[in-house]
């Protein structure tokens, strides 16, 4: 006769008060012996997996009208090699709705070859009631030693057939920390919030030993907790065994992009319109967010959720765009998609490149079909990630609304204006104002005859992607300056570049686009620079270009420079070489230009490497962007030398550092006599001024050592 579970169950509880286990089965496939479906399939039995879609769980027997599954001739037999003999405490089987609930499970030292071999052995685990509904977990607690756990079923409760999500054995290992929760996944920042934390034994029995840290520091989680904006690590320590800690990061999050408003923009979510949210292996998790601007958030455990809208919310069933801010605390990739009414699946990827980002704002804008429907709830859209298991996502800024294609629109986002629709004359000032360096008219429609003159001088202006030619649709625009096509990763412009070098212009600086480079083999660029009259400026060009008449050029005289005394010489060439540290000196009563012309890769990211200036600690670096300074920057500006504090250096400049800050000084020499000098006083500033030098003996000195000197009539001390 076989022993009852219940039996087995009372013999052996005591044991699990000191003991745990460890899954000895995870990561194996059982070896199959009987099935009714061939193939069975049980590849996934043990991947940890214990909730989500049937569709996907491990069929043990499949539906079979005819019989419902309830004759011993359609049974499953198959079992586990566990590799050696082990001593085991606990039988965990996960099913699915359509389950077994007539089975045996034996453990052996001797692997079985059919039904028959089983006839010696007692079951450690035995179900018998053909009535019951064994759906969910069934856990059976054991004392069995042995290297092969044999399941054996022989009916279905139902003729859904029988599919298992997990089947997990467990040996005799002390009992420690296995897993633990902390909820809510996302808290407001700077507010007090009660934090929910439960400890798991490696069996899955809720543990106690344990104690928790925010951020390394111990925290009561029992008491309320005001965090700051950013992510929070949550460790469990295992106080019987400090080695087990535990890791989960939760979000303080202080607000949500802004949402998209207008007259046909309808805030499903975040206005007075409540939505009906269902989740599909996960949950909708607790109470919304309110965030200090009033904008509401909802946290979903996301396998896959479904949004639903009353349908008189101004007739959102007939809106063809929705706009959604995700935050979610494990990266999104492929797989992660948005659904709308007409089950055409939006991935991801075609909105925001390499998926959504764990912890940030992610908004996400997409194409929902109109729907037809009208009932009185339609579906907005459904938010699916299919990548493993659920995760937690904030959702906030839920919007739907009616674009017609030919409706202008500008978006700005980290330096690129996107346009849609159509353009025309009226538009104009809003994309000439917009703050961005890529003007991206890709997206539009048509384009009428306007005059587009960016707020950035030296913006590109995209005009298609994967093309070279204009087109029709960008005819009216053919002369602008700057524009550029994509093709790849790489920007190509559809004319030489014109760029205007001064004062607060910045420079393309790779927006839109990974390669930190123009390629402008076939149609060059052109850099242009005024320098004022008698001014003095540092340069550092991308091309070789000739030096203007009235110009003099200046390189640093390694020999002759320290820590307190940068010297240069000037050249006696006539161009400028690229990548290279110049002063430049406009020698005449007008202004000047330098103009620079060049082909190629023009890379427009950052600073060169420093160049040390001969045996000393003093470096020169070239700039391609504009750099912020710390302090440790010495650089010309308005004629002066300066110690740049808390200010910036412009690109295509020179800076210096490792300098002294006080009494150091700049000399030019002119051949080998001194022609200007410039000492540092303690404030930093430079003045460069004539300088006939004398000793004190009246002798006029070309290259002054340390010492006493008379320069312009003054006493001055070189140090």
């Amino acid at each position: 006769m076989r022993k009852k579970l219940l039996l087995l169950c009372a013999l052996f509880t005591a044991a699990t008060g000191t003991w745990a286990q460890n899954n000895v089965v995870s990561g194996k496939t059982p070896t199959v012996i009987q099935s009714p479906i061939d193939p069975v399939n049980l590849t996934n039995i043990t991947d940890g997996v214990t909730t989500g879609d049937e569709n996907t769980a491990s069929a043990a027997f499949a539906n079979d009208a005819d019989t419902n599954n309830k004759v011993s001739a359609k049974a499953v037999l198959f079992y586990f090699d566990l590799g050696e003999s082990k001593e085991l405490s606990n039988i965990t089987i996960y099913w699915t709705a359509a389950n077994a609930n007539v089975y045996d499970v034996y453990v052996a030292n001797e692997a079985p070859t059919d039904v028959a071999s089983l006839s010696s052995l007692s079951p450690v685990v035995s179900e018998e009631d053909d009535t019951k509904n064994l759906s969910g977990k069934q856990s059976y607690n054991i004392e069995a030693t042995g290297q092969y756990v044999i399941f054996y079923a022989t009916k279905a409760y139902n003729d859904w057939g029988c599919k298992i999500y997990e089947f997990e054995v467990y040996d005799s290992s002390p009992v420690t920390l296995g897993s633990f929760t902390v909820s809510p996944a996302f808290v407001i920042a700077e507010t007090a919030t009660s934090l929910t934390a439960s400890a798991f034994d490696n069996a899955n029995n809720t543990y106690t030993n344990v104690k928790y840290q925010i951020d390394g520091e111990n925290a009561d989680l029992s008491e309320t907790q005001t965090l700051s904006e950013g992510a929070h690590t949550i460790t469990a320590i295992d106080t019987n065994n400090g080695e087990i800690t535990l890791q989960k990061t939760i979000y303080a999050v202080t607000s949500a992009p802004a949402a998209k408003t207008g007259s046909k923009h309808v805030a499903i979510y975040t206005s007075d319109v409540t939505p009906t949210w269902t989740a599909e292996g996960g949950s909708v998790l607790g109470d919304d967010i309110t965030f200090s601007d009033g904008g509401k958030a909802k946290i979903v455990n996301l396998k896959q959720v479904n949004l639903s809208a009353p349908a008189e919310a101004d007739a959102v069933k007939n809106y063809n765009r929705a706009t959604v801010a995700i935050f979610p605390v494990t990266d999104m990739a492929t797989g992660a998609a948005v659904v709308n009414p007409g089950n055409l699946f939006k991935n991801f990827q075609e909105y925001q490149t390499g998926g959504l980002k764990a912890g940030e704002w992610n908004v996400v804008d997409f194409e929902i079909s109109p729907s037809s429907e009208s009932e009185d709830v339609i579906s907005a859209f459904r938010v699916h990630n299919d990548t493993g298991n659920a995760i937690d996502v904030l959702i906030a800024n839920v919007v739907v609304y009616y674009k017609d294609p030919n409706a202008f629109e500008l978006t700005t986002t980290d330096g690129v204006a996107t346009i849609t629709g159509a353009v025309t004359a009226s538009d104009v000032d809003d994309i000439n104002t917009a703050d961005a360096m890529v003007i991206d008219l890709t997206g539009v429609t048509t384009i009428d005859e306007v005059t587009i003159e960016p707020k950035h001088k030296n913006a590109l202006i995209k005009i298609t992607n994967g093309g070279t030619a204009t087109g029709e649709k960008f005819e009216n625009i053919a002369d602008t300056k700057n524009l550029v096509y994509k093709t790849g990763d790489y920007i190509y412009p559809v004319a030489k570049l014109q760029f205007t070098d001064e004062a607060g212009e910045e420079f393309w600086n790779g927006e839109d686009s990974d390669a930190k480079f123009l390629e402008t083999s076939t149609t060059g660029y052109q850099i242009t620079r005024s320098i004022d009259a008698d001014k003095w400026v540092t340069a550092y060009i991308p091309a070789e270009t000739a030096i203007p008449t009235g110009i003099s050029a200046y390189t640093v005289d390694e020999e002759n420079t320290s820590t307190t005394q940068i010297t240069f010489k000037k050249i006696t060439g006539t161009t400028l070489a690229a990548n290279t540290a110049y002063v430049l000196h406009n020698t005449t009563e007008e202004a000047i230009n330098l103009v620079v012309d060049g082909t190629g890769y023009l890379y427009l990211e950052g600073e060169k490497d420093a160049v040390a200036i001969g045996e000393t600690s003093v470096s020169s670096v070239g700039t391609i962007q504009t750099i912020k300074c710390d302090g440790s920057q010495y650089a010309l500006s308005g004629g002066e030398l300066k110690q740049i504090i808390n200010g910036n250096i412009g690109a295509f400049r020179v800076y210096f550092t490792g300098l002294t800050s006080t009494g150091a000084r700049a000399i030019f020499n002119d051949g080998d006599e001194t022609t200007a000098i410039g000492t540092i006083k303690a404030n930093g500033e430079v003045d460069i001024q004539s300088a006939d030098i004398y000793n004190l003996n009246g002798q006029r000195v070309a290259r002054p050592a340390k010492g006493v000197y008379i320069v312009n009539g003054k006493k001055v001390i070189f140090k």
